[in-house]
């Protein structure tokens, strides 16, 4: 955690020396780090918000932990990180995960997962998720698009 905040702050200093690249200012989201120790990432949460960036991320939540410590630290993470910045959730991306993280205080998220599981056929719904290579699904939607003239 300590490296990371110091990363940051040579981070800083080149964002302050080069403020525009192609043209365009970049945007600096420092990482909020700790793992699920509560004490570290609270002394992390402070010491980001104190270097004032454009918004804040929390990292290191989505790598096997159970979901109950990620809600746990997020919920303590955004107590923590200001409200008037954008808050953003790395490597998340269940609609269930989604959704829990948005009643937490999290204003953005990202995941590899629902495209690589949607290339598989995985595909998450109200009913919940389903596997759309089944051969169960293939006359079921070929008989709901039937009824609406869209068959191909």
């Amino acid at each position: 955690m300590e490296m990371t905040h110091r990363w940051l702050k040579r981070c800083i200093n080149w964002c302050e020396e080069n403020p525009e690249i192609y043209g365009h200012k970049q945007h600096l989201f420092p990482i909020v780090q700790g793992s699920t120790y509560s004490d570290l990432r609270k002394i992390s949460a402070e010491f980001i918000s104190e270097q004032n960036a454009d918004g804040n991320a929390i990292g290191g939540l989505s790598v096997g932990e159970p979901e109950e410590e990620m809600y746990r630290i997020t919920n303590e993470v955004t107590d923590v990180l200001p409200v008037e910045k954008p808050r953003y959730l790395m490597g998340v991306g269940t609609p269930w995960n989604i959704l829990e993280s948005i009643g937490l205080g999290v204003d953005m998220m990202d995941c590899v997962m629902p495209t690589r599981n949607a290339r598989n056929g995985m595909l998450f719904t109200w009913q919940g998720v389903m596997n759309i290579k089944n051969e169960k699904w293939k006359k079921r939607f070929f008989l709901h698009w039937m009824k609406r003239g869209l068959a191909l």
